[in-house]
């Protein structure tokens, strides 16, 4: 069944009049096909001013009418992978995933590929496999020579294919493109974002930014709306506390803590919990009672309070959040438990500790049906508690979960991140066995040669990189001459046309032995 993987925000938008207006009434045209020109919303503000926020009113609105909503996001990892926010973006549009329905029926491979065909031109046929570059499943059976095609090839035709569907679907049914984090997101997804805004009127779209420079490029005309979101006055900050611990003043005690916060309501929600949850302060009638001194609190950066936050909950609920931290920003209830270092009686407790961890809005539910998936409820807080953990911890969880994937069938296995564990312990660790190390070199050649398909030269290169690393750590032999001689070679062939170049890796990794095949 289709997942629901995105779920709204808690938190209640103070201030910002001006922005809600112009989303509204931009949202409010996006049925009418009157309107010719949807427009552009850029967002701007640094970490924590409520740009996520402001993409939620948009999402809820647009529920409310029924609007259908693609949404992407940058990542900071994922930087240097083309096209990476359009990922999620053409799920959403041919209902792979939703971003809020629980139930729905299976995507078929074939009534997928009959669909988009009836939508396409006939010229554009043959470039639909390449979708199977971002939908994560083979939803198109592809021929040698689009096997064969440069990345760089790969991505120009998927581009232009991507735009022409978002034509073709706009002019059928209104959605809304909302893409977060552009300051993430890759050169291809920026160009592309250009040509949609400047070619595309039909579809209204919202972007956030930390930063001006991705918004440069795209499309200004008097429907562009850029909000450059500035710190909030006092009066909103101090509604933000009032909204979070649910009073109606506040004491003259604490008032000027909130002046530190620089009008970014983040930090002033995040200031307001720790008073909350260090018993500071208590909550009687609406009305909150200083409790505690004033002078112990630690308020020197979301980090710190962040910090003190965890240092208060139960020893189960850190080791979830510490596990679950090493696994990734998203991660899976069946990797928790796999990877988990207790016994089996006290696992059972985890779906426990989950819940009280969503109900302080730690984690959050990512997915409803099948294996539960989970969320940290932000990237601050998941580097805060991967931060925590101790050198050994470290490993010995990158151990676990590298072995536990390894485990999995070769259908769902993704080399990419073994060869990340593996080579994170074997980096972290003095004494590591030569197999180990030639395992690993066997992941990132899969992996590299995985990229030089998906991503192209530039992510493969990163892999071939790290493998050629790993053969320093092998004691002289042949082997090792024969390994750094081949990725050499391979780093070389890497400024090789394309087609030359994935023939060449394909023929080099079709030759090493080992577990990963």
């Amino acid at each position: 069944k289709r997942k629901s993987r995105y779920s709204i925000h808690r938190g209640v938008i103070v201030g910002r009049r001006e922005e809600k207006k112009t989303i509204r009434d931009l949202v409010n045209k996006v049925p009418n096909t009157c309107v010719k020109e949807k427009g552009t919303i850029i967002l701007e503000g640094e970490q924590g001013i409520g740009k996520s926020l402001l993409c939620n009113y948009a999402m809820k609105l647009c529920k409310r009418k029924k609007i259908l909503i693609c949404h992407g996001e940058g990542g900071r990892f994922q930087q240097n992978e083309p096209l990476y926010p359009w990922r999620s973006i053409l799920k959403d549009l041919f209902g792979i995933t939703d971003i809020f329905s629980r139930e729905s029926t299976p995507v078929i491979p074939q009534e997928l590929s009959d669909a988009l065909k009836k939508t396409v031109s006939k010229s554009l046929h043959d470039t639909l496999p390449l979708l199977n570059d971002l939908l994560d499943e083979q939803y198109f059976e592809e021929n040698e020579d689009q096997t064969a095609m440069s990345k760089e090839d790969r991505v120009f035709d998927l581009t232009h294919l991507i735009k022409h569907l978002l034509n073709e679907f706009s002019l059928r049914s209104p959605f809304v493109i909302i893409i977060e984090d552009l300051h993430w997101v890759d050169n291809d997804s920026l160009s592309l974002l250009a040509q949609v805004t400047r070619d595309i009127s039909s579809i209204l779209v919202i972007v956030t930014s930390r930063t001006p420079e991705p918004c440069k490029n795209l499309s200004q005309t008097s429907r562009t709306s850029h909000c450059q979101l500035q710190a909030l006055p006092e009066k909103d900050i101090t509604d933000i506390v009032l909204n979070v611990l649910r009073v109606t003043s506040l004491p003259d005690a604490i008032s000027y803590l909130f002046r530190s916060t620089h009008g970014i309501p983040l930090v002033a929600r995040e200031i307001a919990l720790e008073l909350l949850e260090s018993n500071v302060i208590q909550v009687q009638d609406e009305k909150v009672i200083v409790t505690g001194n004033l002078s112990d609190m630690n308020l020197t950066s979301v980090s710190a309070m962040i910090n003190t936050k965890l240092d208060r909950l139960p020893s189960g609920q850190q080791m979830v959040l510490k596990v679950a931290s090493v696994i990734g920003f998203e991660f899976s209830l069946e990797t928790l438990l796999k990877v988990y270092p207790f016994e089996n009686n006290q696992k059972k407790f985890i779906h426990g500790e989950i819940d009280a961890l969503q109900t302080l809005g730690l984690l959050r539910s990512a997915h409803s049906e099948g294996d539960p998936i989970y969320t940290f409820e932000n990237k601050r807080l998941l580097e805060v508690v991967y931060s925590r953990l101790t050198f050994a911890q470290r490993i010995e969880l990158h151990e676990h979960i590298a072995v536990f994937y390894e485990s999995l069938p070769n259908s769902v296995k993704r080399t990419d991140q073994l060869a990340y564990h593996w080579t994170t312990v074997i980096e972290n660790t003095k004494d590591i066995s030569d197999s180990i190390i030639l395992k690993a070199i066997q992941y990132l050649e899969q992996a590299s040669a995985v990229a030089a398909i998906a991503y192209g030269a530039d992510i493969a290169r990163i892999w071939r990189e790290k493998a050629l690393q790993l053969t320093t750590k092998l004691p002289d032999s042949a082997t090792k001459e024969d390994l750094s001689s081949r990725l050499t070679r391979l780093l070389h062939n890497a400024t090789d046309s394309g087609e030359q170049r994935l023939k060449i890796s394909l023929r080099e990794i079709s030759g090493v032995g080992g577990p990963c095949q």
